[in-house]
């Protein structure tokens, strides 16, 4: 499916994996090259798809750059043993400024021709306790992401970002405190703080001008749950897998690049009604609902999901950002019949998402899954909603440049979600 690098030298294995989706050989696995620093800082081409510089003691340069003009889809590793940090030229990869590569990180890259860069698959992250940053203040980054958690007994009133910091660069802070927290560092001196609360999920990232802006917003969701899914199994297992349910939401928005997250403003539990026998029933009458509802206004949330134990999987309305939108339909449902992963689906249908295709042309309905590879909603088999920016493990776009782009249609609509309430 893609021209890869292949130099066959004795002893070489290569394993390829027919798609049935795409009617393409896809490669699967390939021998490692493995070459010291010094060897990877001269590359200018590669003998395999799979290439591993090696930083240790006796093998280290300071700076390196990826080469020009590798093979589709070549991927090459950055492994560090060396106490000195490297600087890992920038220039022609994808979305990032220069990197350091410090002892103990695994960088991946591939090469993706279309886009004549390449693109960073793995990195390693930073992880703080906010107790442990003196005064608030967060060192200057050396890796990609960095995720700062808050909570009761760990927690500083203000974050202070550093400046300057590279391109790309990206900060998530969770909070789970009493309290809430400001975060500084944003734009120019003047610039204002922004106010995280309990809940809240928010990510910064470092844009081309090298300035700090707000990557994500907040879309407030009200947990339902009923009284018969928790006499089946326990109101402790219900309430845990709502929260898990949530959780998963919110990972894929984060691995999609999503430009929002939800943050649970209430878990509270509901009677069925005699009448709910299919999903259908609670989620036609949780609109109307008055009790329902002015919970949902006493807790400003924006979206409403609900698990039962009614026959189905999940059911949710579709809304879509145009003139028609209205909370009305921000609501979505799923069942004990099925596993956590339905909310991340239900809740894509909320958002303006339809189901899967399988073909590169949908005549720029770009709201959907990619059912070739199983986005969200494209049979839901894989964390990631469609975007033609992500990629999987063979090198596939998860989606096709205005065609193929949930991603895309609900960033375009999460301001309007985030404003229902």
């Amino acid at each position: 499916m893609y021209n890869s690098t292949h130099v066959i030298q004795t002893g070489d294995e290569s394993v390829f994996v027919y798609s049935e989706a795409y009617q393409r050989w896809m490669l699967e696995h390939s021998t490692v090259r493995h070459v010291t620093a010094e060897q990877g800082a001269a590359l200018v081409s590669l003998t395999s798809p799979y290439t591993q510089i090696n930083f240790d003691d006796s093998h280290y340069v300071p700076s390196l750059m990826l080469p020009h003009q590798p093979g589709d889809r070549d991927r090459i590793t950055l492994h560090s043993t060396s106490p000195r940090s490297a600087r890992i030229d920038g220039s022609n990869i994808s979305g990032y400024g220069d990197l350091m590569l410090n002892k103990g990180d695994d960088y991946e890259f591939m090469y993706i021709a279309e886009r004549k860069s390449w693109v960073l698959t793995r990195y390693p992250t930073t992880e703080y306790q906010a107790r442990a940053l003196r005064n608030g203040i967060l060192p200057q980054l050396v890796r990609p992401r960095t995720r700062v958690t808050f909570a009761d007994g760990n927690w500083v009133r203000d974050l202070h970002l550093p400046n300057p910091s590279p391109a790309g660069y990206r900060v998530v802070v969770e909070t789970q405190a009493t309290w809430s927290l400001s975060v500084r560092g944003l734009g120019d001196a003047s610039a204002h703080a922004t106010n995280l609360k309990t809940g809240d999920t928010v990510a910064f990232v470092v844009d081309e001008q090298g300035k700090w802006k707000q990557e994500t917003i907040t879309i407030d969701m009200l947990l339902l749950y009923s009284d018969k899914a928790a006499q089946r199994i326990g109101e402790t297992q219900e309430r845990s897998r709502m929260l898990e349910g949530l959780r998963l939401t919110n990972e894929a928005l984060e691995n999609s690049r999503a430009n929002f997250r939800v943050r649970m403003v209430g878990l509270e539990m509901v009677p069925a009604r005699d009448h709910w026998t299919i999903l259908d029933h609670p989620l036609s009458d949780l609109r109307i609902d008055e009790a329902v509802q002015k919970r949902r206004n006493e807790l400003r949330a924006d979206a409403i999901y609900y698990e039962g134990t009614e026959a189905g999987c999940g059911l949710a309305w579709i809304n879509r950002s145009d003139p028609q939108t209205s909370a009305f339909n921000m609501v979505g449902t799923g069942s004990l019949n099925c596993g956590t992963t339905v909310m991340r689906h239900e809740f894509g249908h909320n958002m303006g998402l339809d189901h899967g295709v399988s073909t590169d042309d949908t005549g720029g309905q770009y709201w959907v899954g990619n059912s070739r590879v199983g986005t969200i909603m494209g049979g839901n088999k894989i964390p990631f909603y469609s975007s033609p920016n992500l990629y999987t493990r063979h090198g596939v776009p998860l989606g096709v440049e205005g065609e193929v782009d949930a991603v895309r249609a609900m960033n375009e609509f999460s301001a309007t979600v985030a404003a229902f309430r």
